[in-house]
């Protein structure tokens, strides 16, 4: 049976013992960017055309594909293979095919868009700058700074309305000794309120 894209294996110049050799010259800069590095059935693949694909390889991946010169080839094949394809392709006027380029419009309208917005949707690489950021601040400051906070509790002595001197000053003991308890060294004040305090409410929250 006759294949469309004939492909010999033995066409691919590139080969096994050599393909480590390629990878450190194409990692190092070594050849030109439009020297061949392989060719099948009279198509090329440029140096310029794999490096690319190297360089986008994280370090783990290129020092797999340096110790597995098979890996190597295989990229190369791959590069070849397409473009023979596309060869033969253009060969029979496939780009003008209506189907195609109804697709191939569709295809460059979606990508102009996606590229359009990205671009747009991306703000400038010194945006914001340091004079923004102080402008802004400068004029939010207040609404950056939390406002004070204070938590109050409280243990109240009551004194009766109308209460005689006796009352006020059984009132002002109770205050004097309920004072003196709180400025005891590890004094606690939820505890003293609990015991102290007239309002029974507050008292049994520890005076809040």
């Amino acid at each position: 049976m006759k294949t469309p894209f004939p492909f010999r294996h033995d066409s691919v110049v590139l080969r096994h013992a050599c393909a480590c050799v390629a990878f450190a010259a194409l990692s190092t800069g070594a050849f030109a960017a439009n020297d061949i590095l392989a060719r099948v059935n009279g198509t090329d693949v440029k140096v310029d055309e794999v490096r690319p694909y190297l360089e986008n390889l994280s370090s783990r991946d290129q020092a797999t594909l340096e110790n597995n010169p098979a890996e190597l080839t295989q990229a190369v094949r791959t590069i070849l293979t397409s473009r023979v394809v596309a060869t033969e392709a253009a060969a029979h006027n496939w780009d003008k095919d209506p189907a195609f380029v109804t697709q191939l419009d569709k295809v460059r309208q979606q990508l102009l868009v996606e590229s359009y917005l990205k671009s747009v949707s991306e703000p400038p690489a010194d945006f914001p700058s340091e004079a923004e950021l102080k402008t802004a601040y400068e004029a939010n400051k207040s609404a950056l700074v939390a406002p004070r906070q204070v938590h109050l509790a409280q243990i109240i002595v009551a004194i009766p309305t109308g209460a005689d001197d006796a009352a006020i000053k059984k009132a002002q003991a109770k205050l004097d000794t309920i004072t003196k308890q709180l400025g005891k060294a590890g004094a606690d004040f939820a505890t003293i309120a609990r015991a102290e305090s007239d309002q029974k409410q507050s008292s049994a929250e520890g005076g809040e």
